[in-house]
């Protein structure tokens, strides 16, 4: 008897051991001198379809993947400061011009802070964002070269399929409110890429925070959004104003009185 338990005991404990999350590693000699690779390699396995950015140190900075239908696709750009970047691609439209094809927005996750990393699961991935959210992806391979990743789980909220288009649901392709996220849902007149974002009617209109209990507040983005500081002169790039979380508090606390800002004030232990 004690034999055949052990046995059970044994094998339950291989299947748990294969189950498990396997943290995934970057193969950065074939990195660009910024620290930007097309190569994510878990337990020896290629990932392709899926790329990194690292800095010197090994942290990760920055995960992006592509999701395609058809002959459209929706590019997700997860980076560690939270900003979440989307760029859609619709390769049916016949056009020499690649502005023609393509739609761009943004989002801000909150709260930031948290490591950055990727996990190996069986049928797919588990990014772990800086605010301690996790992104459940399902690989579907394409060809030889290309795979397609769709997000199947935003923490335990399950995400439907969305149709790539040029809306901002179609852009977004997936439901942050639904999972619990506090973030900055940034919302613009035009979705295209070089778009001027210094216009009146940019600067008027409002984007919304949402809280993790399902609240929001609509502010205005002439006071969250400011020029790229990379490139200030660029009508056309927009980034979000507050670089910590300390300050965006106080803002909201001004602003948004009413939203939980509990997540802010301070460190979140990394949700798993």
């Amino acid at each position: 008897m004690w034999r055949a338990l052990l046995a059970i005991v044994l094998l339950a404990a291989t299947r748990t051991a294969e189950a498990a999350p396997r943290p995934c590693g970057y193969l950065m000699q074939y990195a660009t001198a910024d620290g930007f690779a097309d190569i994510l390699v878990c337990d020896g396995v290629r990932h392709r379809g899926i790329s990194v950015k690292v800095d010197k140190g090994g942290t990760l900075l920055g995960v992006y993947w592509t999701e395609r239908q058809g002959k459209k696709e929706r590019n997700y750009q997860l980076h560690a400061d939270g900003t979440l970047g989307f760029v859609v691609v619709d390769g049916t439209i016949d056009s020499p011009k690649f502005s023609a094809k393509a739609r761009t927005t943004q989002y801000q996750i909150l709260p930031r802070g948290q490591r950055m990393w990727i996990d190996a699961i069986k049928g797919g991935l588990v990014v772990h964002d800086a605010g301690g959210h996790s992104w459940h992806l399902v690989a579907t391979p394409i060809d030889d070269l290309s795979t397609s990743y769709r997000v199947a789980h935003v923490e335990r909220a399950a995400q439907s399929v969305r149709p790539i288009e040029f809306t901002e649901a179609g852009l977004v392709g997936v439901d942050l409110a639904a999972a619990g996220v506090f973030f900055l849902q940034h919302r613009q007149p035009s979705f295209g890429g070089y778009a001027d974002r210094t216009t009146r009617a940019y600067r008027e209109m409002t984007s919304i925070f949402h809280d993790e209990a399902g609240n929001t507040c609509a502010v205005a983005n002439a006071k969250v959004m400011v020029a790229n500081p990379n490139d200030p002169k660029d009508k056309t790039d927009m980034a979000f104003r507050f670089t910590d979380d300390a300050a965006l508090d106080r803002f909201l606390a001004d602003q948004c009185p009413k939203l939980d800002r509990s997540p802010l004030q301070g460190v979140l232990e990394q949700r798993r």
